[in-house]
């Protein structure tokens, strides 16, 4: 058995593989994770800045650039980046 172009025995690769199957989120539920996502970047921004640097684990720029890239950067801000203020 050999493999060229992709594909066991030879012949062209396929253009698109019709037995994989992606889901693609509906208008509502993309907006809906839209407007989740800059709510938990806006709340996560505001603890950052009202923090002093003794309370927070790195530098302040890297979150600063670091959170708003994903929703679940914030979440490692919470769980790491935050120092609990006990």
């Amino acid at each position: 058995m050999f493999v060229i172009g992709g594909r066991v025995g030879g012949g062209p690769p396929r253009k698109y593989d019709h037995t994989v199957s992606r889901w693609k989120p509906s208008r509502p539920v993309l907006v809906a994770l839209v407007v989740l996502h800059v709510i938990v970047t806006a709340i996560t921004l505001r603890d950052l800045s009202q923090r002093s640097d003794a309370q927070v684990r790195g530098p302040r720029w890297f979150w600063r650039a670091f959170t708003p890239l994903q929703m679940g950067n914030s979440a490692v801000y919470w769980l790491v980046g935050r120092k609990n203020s006990a």
